[in-house]
């Protein structure tokens, strides 16, 4: 995982960029049902992983989706910004789940369709709500 960081005078984080991939979840017969950011060789988040309040499942993938989550969390300053650069989260509510998961007024950013890396994401949501 690559990640851009812009901290605060305490040593808080104000903007993440996490360098990731993303991808359509679509069944057998190809219909999306929603979509993942791979953030590292080996984790990624998937909008499966929450249920459609917003509340992550029990299931072990969304345990350790939940891990990095937390981790984030913890990282980031109130009001700061998470911006993804993974493409195709249009679908699945996956951003929106995200910033309610991490709250603390924390904007997350992501792309729609194709997503580039040194700019801010064409969606936008803050304590689950789209800005």
């Amino acid at each position: 995982m690559t990640v851009w960081v812009k901290t605060t005078h305490d040593g808080g984080i104000k903007t993440l960029r996490v360098m990731s991939h993303g991808h359509k979840l679509d069944t057998l017969d190809g219909t999306i049902v929603g979509s993942d950011i791979s953030v590292g060789e080996t984790e990624n988040i998937r909008s499966d992983d929450f249920d459609n309040d917003g509340n992550l499942l029990g299931t072990p993938h969304a345990q350790q989706t939940k891990k990095l989550l937390d981790a984030l969390k913890a990282a980031l300053s109130p009001n700061g910004r998470l911006i993804f650069s993974a493409c195709k989260q249009g679908t699945g509510g996956l951003l929106q789940h995200i910033s309610q998961y991490v709250d603390k007024h924390v904007s997350v950013e992501g792309w729609s369709s194709l997503g580039f890396p040194w700019l801010r994401g064409d969606m936008l949501y803050r304590d689950g709500v789209q800005q």
